[in-house]
C-alpha cells in the first residue's frame, strides 16, 4: 500500500532483489524492504510541536489524610485562587491522541482528548474532554480554541466524508448536482450522562504540573465479585457527529455501539464505512483485541457490523459483559 513492486530496472536488467520475485520501490516517507517502516524526522523542539495545553490555573483545596497518612479524595467543587485572589497563572495539563485535518482556511485543525483540572493521562477515565485546536503548521504548535464535547468524551477521530456521499441526499431531493460544503464525521467515546462533579482534581498550590497523584481521583466502584468496575466500558458508547466546517457546529451525536471501541474509520464515496475497532474481554488474554467493522451507511448505526475474526473464543467477564455489541 505504501509503494510498488519492481521486477526489472529501467534498462531491463534484474534489480537487486530484496525479496523473492522483486523489490519494493517505496513512496514518500516509507522505507524498509517491504515499505513497512515510517521514517519520522526529529522535531526542532519538542516544546514547539503538537498540542501542549497550558491553561489558567484552577487551584483546589489541599487534600486531607487518613490515620495511616494516605491522601483522601474530595470532590473538586469550585476552583479557588490562592489567598483569595484572582488566579491568572498558566499551568500545564495533559492530552491524548489527536486527529488533524487541513481546513479550507489553510489552517491545520486538531481534535484531541484533554484532561481537565491540570491532570495527567492517568485521570482520563474521569476528566477527559474533546477540544478543538488550530495551527498554521502541520506539526504545531496548536492553540486551543474551544471545548467540543465536555466530560466525559475521549478518543476523537475526525475523517472527511467523500463529496459523493456528502451530496447524495441533497442531489436526490433536488434532482441536480449542487455545490455542497465538505462534510466531516467525528467518531468518539463518550458518556453523555456523566456528571462532572465526581472527577479528579490535580491542581493545588503545592503542585499543579499536569500530573496525577494519590488522592487526586475518586476510588472506582467495586462489583459483587470484588473487582473494580470499569465505568468507561460499562457506561460509555461510541458516537458519531458531523459538521460542514472545521469550526462546527457539530450535530447531535448518534450512538454507534456500546463500549470503548476506539473506532478508527474510513468512509467511501458510496457512504459505506470500513473501520478498525477494539473489543475487551477475550478469553485467556488481557487487554483489548482489534477487529474490523463495516457499515453500509456511516450515518445509520443499524448498518454497522463487526467482522468476525480468528481470535480466541469470547467469554463473559466484568469487562466483556458490556463490550461492543455489534452483530457479526
Amino acid at each position: 500500500a505504501n509503494g510498488r513492486c519492481v521486477f526489472a530496472n529501467d534498462d531491463g536488467t534484474p534489480p537487486p532483489y530484496s525479496r523473492p520475485g522483486g523489490r519494493c520501490e517505496c513512496e514518500g516517507p516509507w522505507g524498509g524492504s517491504r515499505c513497512e517502516v515510517l521514517r519520522v524526522g526529529k522535531p526542532e523542539s519538542k516544546r514547539k510541536t503538537g498540542y501542549q495545553p497550558s491553561l489558567p490555573a484552577m487551584f483546589h483545596k489541599e487534600k486531607e489524610e487518613d490515620d495511616q497518612g494516605r491522601s483522601l479524595y474530595a470532590e473538586p467543587g469550585d476552583a479557588m485562587a490562592p489567598d483569595g485572589e484572582q488566579q491568572t497563572d498558566m499551568m500545564p495539563s495533559s492530552s491524548w491522541g489527536g486527529t488533524v485535518i487541513r481546513g479550507d482556511d489553510g489552517m491545520y485543525h486538531m481534535w484531541v482528548s484533554e484532561m481537565s483540572d491540570h491532570c495527567g493521562i492517568v485521570a482520563w477515565g474521569w476528566n477527559s474532554r474533546v477540544i478543538h485546536a488550530t495551527s498554521a503548521e502541520a506539526d504545531g504548535p496548536y492553540q486551543r480554541k474551544a471545548i467540543v464535547w465536555n466530560i466525559f468524551a475521549h478518543e476523537p477521530r475526525v475523517v472527511p466524508v467523500p463529496l459523493e456521499s456528502s451530496s447524495s441526499s441533497s442531489e436526490e431531493e433536488s434532482g441536480e448536482k449542487e455545490d455542497v460544503p465538505r462534510t466531516l464525521a467525528m467518531f468518539f467515546t463518550s458518556d453523555l450522562n456523566r456528571k462532572t462533579e465526581r472527577r479528579c482534581s490535580c491542581c493545588r498550590k503545592t503542585r499543579c504540573d499536569g500530573s496525577t497523584e494519590e488522592g487526586d481521583c475518586p476510588f472506582k466502584r467495586i462489583d459483587e465479585h470484588g473487582g473494580a468496575v470499569d465505568e468507561v466500558e460499562q457506561n460509555s458508547a461510541t458516537y458519531v457527529s458531523e459538521a460542514n466546517s472545521t469550526n462546527g457546529p457539530w450535530s447531535a451525536p448518534r450512538r454507534v455501539t456500546h463500549g470503548d471501541a476506539n473506532l478508527s474509520p474510513i468512509i467511501f464515496p458510496d457512504g459505506s464505512l470500513l473501520a478498525l475497532a477494539r473489543t475487551w474481554g477475550v478469553q485467556g488474554s488481557y487487554g483489548s483485541h482489534m477487529h474490523m467493522v463495516v457499515a453500509k451507511d456511516w450515518r445509520d448505526p443499524s448498518t454497522y457490523r463487526k467482522v468476525a475474526g480468528r481470535g480466541p473464543p469470547r467469554r463473559r467477564s466484568p469487562r466483556s459483559s458490556s463490550s461492543s455489541r455489534l452483530e457479526e
